[in-house]
Order: structure tokens, then sequence, then C-alpha cells
């Protein structure tokens, strides 16, 4: 995996892409920087949410549950200290479908505690939580 961060303007401000093009900006208003992007420490917070998002709806396909839309509200709570690390981490998982308990909860137990790479390098430092809610 190669990408590249190049900035935009004199302010805080860049442009990360990916070898095909793809691309998302960073900001750092909290820095002195315009509100222009999320900040790379949002981005991760993102980037554990579409991770394990991505691990729940592959694990209920296998599971053969019939899953319409999945939302997550994912927050985090950092130290005080420099680097300011996240401590904690939690996630919200949303379901909507016809969907059995049991196997929503395995699902998102699984792409919490197992399958989500973000998660997995996140967890050494962050205590991490997650709860889940199935709407029709």
């Amino acid at each position: 995996m190669k990408l590249t961060l190049e900035r935009l303007d004199d302010a805080l401000h860049f442009v990360g892409k990916n070898e095909k093009g793809l691309q998302t900006e960073f900001g750092a208003s909290a820095l002195g920087g315009e509100s222009k992007a999320l900040s790379p420490m949002e981005h991760l917070l993102l980037s554990a949410a579409a991770c394990s998002s991505i691990d729940v709806v592959l694990i209920l396909k296998k599971m053969k549950q019939e899953l319409r839309d999945i939302k997550v509200e994912v927050s985090g709570v950092r130290r005080d200290e420099e680097p300011k690390i996240f401590v904690e981490i939690e996630l919200k998982y949303t379901l909507f479908g016809d969907l059995e308990l049991d196997k929503a909860q395995r699902a998102t137990s699984l792409a919490v505690e197992k399958y989500c790479s973000v998660l997995t390098m996140l967890q050494h430092d962050a205590k991490i939580s997650h709860q889940l809610e199935i709407l029709p």
C-alpha cells in the first residue's frame, strides 16, 4: 500500500491520495487551521467504524441475515498529555433489517474483537467497547 499526502494551502489543509487517484482531505482546525476537512484523529475513528462495518456486513451475509442498512456512531476519548492518543473508543452500531439478535451480536463482536485490522492496532492503547441496536 502506497499513499501520498500533499499540502493544499498555507494553512493546515492537506489531501491524501492512493495509487488509484482516490483522495480524502485532512485539516487541523484545533491547531489553527481552517475548518475545511476532518482531522487525522477523526479519520482514524471513522476508519475504525468503516473497517468494522465492512466486517459486520460480510459476517451477516455469511449468516444469511438480511441487513438493509448500517449506521455507526463512533466516539473517542484522548489522554491529556502528548501524544494525545485515544484511551477509549466506543462504537454504536445501528443495524436495519429483519435480523436475529444473537447473530447480529455475534457479528458485531467478531468484527470489533477479531477481524477489524484498525481496531486490532488500536486495542493495545485504547479500551474499545461497542453497542448494538436493531431497527426494522
